[in-house]
């Protein structure tokens, strides 16, 4: 039997260019697999649906050189920048200039330069320096206002607010660069749907080093292509799953023409980072999205607590100028974040060491005391809708940042607040401890913890109030302080409150008695906590426990050794050939499996 009999292709079949054609296997088969990548939270970029406008693509220029033409343009419009006026703002520039300087100048100075002629493009016009602006040096309500509801004390999220943007010719010349791909099928590809500046190098190393480099070289007839699918963060994790398995089936169907071999040959492997594992598992397990394989990298499997530390202090150093510098800019707007709520710690969360309980106070001594108890297992879901006690989530005020400009319906806020907490517990107790077949999860492992994670977080101070600690009282909350990440609130006794108030009583009716105040000055006895610092060996952001304690059955964890910081897990060498280790082994075995079988 010739190989051409065997299923083998009309190239490598012919005996001109195979010696032995009756003895050797024919290496020559279609078939056909897409690389997918999918992003963390916020790693996605997000248009305003009936504008047209880009309202969220932070990362851009945040890290230096994103392209050769975006680099030469910036340096010739960079003299520039103090000059132009963004919307009616025309001071944006004079404020920002020493800030823009440390983040990607030259990035803002091309945008800047071109923008009035991407305005008058059409609707669909990048605007990413205005949405910068607009975030950086912008309240926590209009925040609120440009990602969850423009309308002025809204206490729900806008659904149709926004979708993913796919780029634009223009953002593909200056953002994305040189990838040796023509501009219509980066836009099919999905690639104009991310963080460049966060996840485009990566996609680059994806497609050149396995789509078209040695792998894919060493299994001849096999199409394999890299896609990237973004998601509307702001919505529930599950919405985003929905979004994904629709663009699965429309990558498998296009990838299946490609090659020539029925939609239901092509497989698909889906490659995640942080949050994006949440998406890719809701696809797979609660939607029937069909997926050959996973592999999560710096996936926060059942939470993290830096959720809850960041809506407290909000991000340090320039991350924070776009995420939020304080409490109050972050939770104005993760407080109605859907995805965002779902990385709070699931009634599955265990730290690095195994336990459970991850929020505490503790004195000078060193005594710590958990400010979870009764809250284990499902009842989790009941502190976070808890928006009164000091020791919240998140607080009705923080909710409500325009409080000040009209009248709240505080009644149905926190109504719909435990409305949104329902469907995070909802969301996990469908999830739960569920993986695909075949999953691959990679970890920082950090013993030297070079990237302090939190694993719990700790409320510390020198003494304590009166009384049981879950009913003492916030004083003061240093959660508002613009360009600073303060991590302390003040924190007083219900019967020391009620002291104060007899001393303030006593003084206004007995002021003064022959020129000298008649009773001492009125003063309320208060205890300072601090947030602590992180602790745990991680990437920053995902502990180590996110992978070490996670009951896996099936699939394998790799803990990686040498590995970066969260954002930038995948630029680590070590994560890049594991990935690349495993790819290949999984395309050899399709490869073959294929050709035993047969694509046809």
């Amino acid at each position: 039997m010739t190989f051409r009999e065997q299923g083998g292709c009309m190239n490598c079949c012919d005996p001109s260019t195979k010696p032995n054609p009756n003895v050797e296997p024919c290496r020559c088969k279609p078939g056909a697999i897409a690389l997918v990548f999918v992003p963390g939270i916020m790693g996605s970029r997000l248009r305003n649906t009936k504008t047209q406008e880009v309202v969220w693509d932070p990362a851009a220029g945040q890290h230096g050189s994103l392209s050769p033409a975006f680099d030469e343009a910036a340096q010739r419009n960079k003299e520039k920048l103090e000059s132009y006026e963004v919307a009616s703002d025309a001071s944006f520039w004079t404020k920002s200039y020493n800030s823009l300087k440390k983040v990607g100048v030259g990035s803002y100075g091309k945008l800047k330069n071109d923008a009035s002629e991407v305005y008058r493009q059409g609707r669909r016009k990048y605007r990413f320096v205005k949405s910068l602006a607009e975030f950086t040096f912008s309240d926590a309500a209009d925040r609120k206002a440009l990602l969850v509801n423009t309308q002025l004390g809204a206490v729900i999220r806008d659904d149709g607010l926004l979708e993913v943007d796919d780029g634009t010719d223009r953002y593909f010349y200056t953002i994305t660069g040189r990838t040796g791909l023509g501009t219509e099928e980066i836009k099919s590809r999905g690639w104009g749907e991310i963080s460049w500046d966060s996840y485009g190098n990566y996609l680059n190393f994806l497609e050149k080093e396995i789509a078209c480099g040695d792998v894919a070289r060493k299994f001849p007839g096999y199409k394999i292509q890299t896609y990237a699918v973004g998601y509307n963060w702001m919505l529930s994790n599950r919405d985003s799953g929905k979004r994904l398995k629709q663009r699965l089936v429309e990558i498998r169907k296009e990838l299946s023409e490609l090659a020539d071999i029925p939609p239901e040959k092509v497989k698909i492997v889906v490659i995640t980072h942080s949050m994006g594992g949440y998406v890719a598992r809701s696809a797979a397990i609660l939607d029937g999205a069909v997926i050959d394989k996973m592999i999560h990298g710096a996936m926060p499997t059942h939470g993290s607590p830096a959720t809850y530390a960041n809506a407290h202090h909000g991000y340090p150093y320039f991350e924070g100028l776009v995420l939020g510098v304080n409490g109050a800019e972050v939770s104005a707007i993760l407080g109605f974040c859907q995805g965002g709520l779902e990385l709070l710690p699931n009634q599955h969360y265990k730290k690095v060491d195994g336990t459970r309980d991850w929020l505490w106070i503790e004195n000078d001594q060193g005594e710590k005391t958990s400010l979870l108890e009764g809250y284990q297992g499902l009842n989790i879901y009941e502190f976070y809708k808890d928006l009164d006690s000091w020791y919240s989530f998140v607080s009705v005020d923080l909710l409500m940042p325009d409080r000040k400009k009209v009248q709240v319906d505080y009644g149905k806020l926190g109504l719909n607040h435990r409305i949104r907490i329902s469907m995070v517990k909802n969301f996990h107790s469908l999830l739960s401890n569920k993986f695909h077949l075949e999953t691959l999860i990679l970890f920082n492992e950090d013993l030297d913890i070079q990237f302090p994670s939190y694993d719990e977080c700790i409320w510390s101070g020198n003494d304590y109030p009166r009384g049981v600690c879950s009913d003492w009282l916030l004083a003061d909350e240093n959660s508002t302080n613009k360009f600073f990440s303060k991590r302390n609130i003040t924190l007083t006794s219900a019967a020391d409150l009620d002291e104060y108030q007899q001393q303030v009583k006593q003084h206004e009716k007995f002021p003064f008695l022959n020129g000298h105040s008649a009773v001492a000055d009125p003063k309320l006895q208060t205890v300072t906590f601090e947030l602590k610092n992180p602790s745990a060996p991680g990437d920053g952001t995902v502990h180590q426990g996110a992978g070490n304690q996670l009951a896996l059955g099936c699939g394998v964890k790799l803990p990686i050794v040498e590995g970066e910081a969260h954002q930038e897990f995948y630029d680590s060498g070590e994560v890049r050939q594991a990935v690349k280790s495993e790819l290949e082994h999984y395309i050899e075995k399709s490869f073959y499996e294929d050709y035993k079988y047969g694509v046809s």
